[in-house]
């Protein structure tokens, strides 16, 4: 094949995927539910996005894509581990004395395990130049969460604006990456944080 040619077709492919990207995003204005096959979690998604999701031995995913906007869940089983080992550090001192609060906020479950998550760098292979800001607590049903904010490029160098979201379960840890194209970042984000604010425990299929 030619030079040319192969100029072309990768000419074509980038332009299927920049047509892609280009899909026009509109602010949510209604709801379908996606509920994990084993239960793990149930979750709303803005209505008229491409959903997709499953799993295998308990270890369920999710994904809801429009546009340059995309909302991605998967779960982690170390995670349970590391809050586990975080919840053990939170009885205080020998003396009885409490714990000081920003320790504590370390020791926390949920803090514990959304930086854990950070430390692993294949979560965070798809960008480059990330940033994220300070976490902040959650409290959806489903149980005590830490979001943050993050800032990154994406693809073809598309500058995105997200937020990273770690929920810890007794056995698993959901892990949520919420992000699209900076343009359209105020078209999701009240969506992004509805779904995450009524995130909760699904129905296992029989």
């Amino acid at each position: 094949m030619s030079y040319n040619s192969h100029k072309c077709l990768f000419g074509l492919a980038a332009a299927i995927l920049l047509a892609g990207c280009s899909e026009s995003v509109q602010t949510p204005t209604s709801y379908k539910k996606w509920n994990a096959k084993d239960g793990l979690f149930a979750v709303e998604y803005p209505e008229g996005w491409k959903a997709d999701g499953g799993g295998k031995q308990g270890i369920q995913w999710a994904e809801f894509k429009k546009g340059s906007c995309i909302i991605t869940i998967d779960t982690n089983t170390s995670g349970s581990v590391v809050t586990d080992i975080a919840a053990s550090g939170l009885g205080g001192g020998d003396d009885g004395v409490p714990i000081d609060p920003k320790v504590a906020e370390k020791l926390a479950p949920a803090a514990a395990a959304h930086n854990w998550i950070a430390k692993d760098p294949q979560r965070f292979e798809k960008f480059k130049n990330y940033k994220e800001e300070e976490p902040t607590k959650s409290t959806p049903p489903i149980g005590e969460g830490r979001k943050s904010l993050f800032t990154a490029s994406a693809g073809m160098g598309q500058k995105v604006k997200g937020y990273r979201v770690t929920i810890p379960t007794n056995t698993k840890a959901i892990i949520v990456f919420a992000y699209g194209a900076e343009k359209d970042w105020s078209k999701v984000q009240g969506a992004y944080d509805k779904i995450f604010d009524g995130m909760e425990m699904g129905t296992p299929e029989m």
